[in-house]
């Protein structure tokens, strides 16, 4: 049985039945792990998952069931992992927000998770400027570590996987959707290099889940609590990434624009944004691989043995 199979699988049950959107379901279901054995069959312990939760039998199998035959749908198309809050993987921070999720759905190289992540977002309809500007941060990440995470959009975040990934440099594309889909249908071709590159798709959508337009909201939220620093090579006024540049300050986190969106009259955003305190506007070439490298070490002295001056 592969890992926190039969906890999420509970877990999507608990929320259909409760019919809510908020975080409730998962304070039920952290009640229910308390008294009852979540890890064994359902059928060992529906008496019990029933009485706790106050529906009849009937109710709860036809849910589960039914949300049962979607998650074993992937067991036989989808080589994908399941972790919740106690992984040593759990990226710190997606378990909280607005929008919070306790078991995440990854798809490739989890070990990309162990990484130092710098996340990317920005304009879907972008210019000449902002794909140069794309190309350049994924020329100066390249060699300082990160990792790159996006989503699968087009405008920046098209232009920075699809450079990222004819670079070979490793990706991490959170999903609006479950596994099996993708959003937008256009993008497929991305999402399935992403995988056979050795890259990671994850998601929050257990395989139950639908897909609709407003997914962008939550999916958008998930990422920015994984992250780590944020930059924003091209994006309007009023866009979603000036909200996730919100988020990112309060949780104190870089921010990175670059000078040519600044300077920009058609950008009041970013002039404004550029002279907040943890906002650094890129400048000069080289600039962004020189804040994401890791700190320099310094030598120590041996001061045990002192070379000796010889006077002859």
């Amino acid at each position: 049985m592969r890992k926190n199979y039969r906890e999420a699988l509970l877990c999507e049950t608990i929320k259909e039945l409760t019919k809510k959107k908020d975080d409730s379901s998962w304070t039920v279901f952290k009640s229910l792990k308390e008294c009852v054995d979540v890890k064994r069959p359902c059928c060992e312990i529906l008496p019990s998952l029933t009485s706790s939760l106050g529906v009849s039998k009937e109710a709860f199998t036809a849910i589960y069931n039914r949300i049962e035959l979607k998650f074993e749908a992937y067991e036989k198309r989808i080589n994908y992992e399941i972790i919740d809050e106690d992984d040593p993987l759990w990226p710190k921070g997606a378990e909280r927000g607005e929008n919070p999720v306790h078991f995440l759905y990854l798809c490739g190289n989890k070990d990309l998770l162990t990484k130092p992540r710098l996340t990317v977002f920005g304009a879907k309809n972008v210019t000449g400027t902002g794909l140069s500007e794309c190309h350049r941060l994924v020329e100066e990440s390249s060699r300082t570590g990160h990792v790159l995470l996006c989503v699968i959009e087009k405008g920046v975040c098209q232009a920075v996987l699809q450079s990222a990934l004819k670079a070979k440099l490793p990706v991490i594309a959170v999903l609006a959707s479950p596994l099996h889909q993708c959003n937008p249908e256009a993008l497929k071709n991305i999402m399935i290099e992403i995988v056979n590159s050795g890259s990671l798709l994850l998601t929050g959508f257990a395989p139950s889940s639908s897909v609709e337009k407003w997914f962008s909201i939550p999916r958008n939220r998930l990422m920015i609590e994984m992250s780590q620093k944020l930059a924003i090579p091209e994006e309007r006024d009023g866009g979603p990434a000036w909200m996730l540049a919100d988020i990112a300050l309060e949780k104190q986190l870089p921010v990175y624009v670059f000078e040519s969106l600044v300077q920009n009259p058609a950008y009041t955003y970013a002039f404004k944004y550029s002279r907040i305190p943890g906002v650094t506007v890129i400048r000069k070439k080289g600039e962004l691989k020189k804040l994401l490298a890791p700190p320099k070490k310094r030598e120590k002295r041996n001061t045990e043995n002192p070379e000796q001056l010889t006077l002859f």
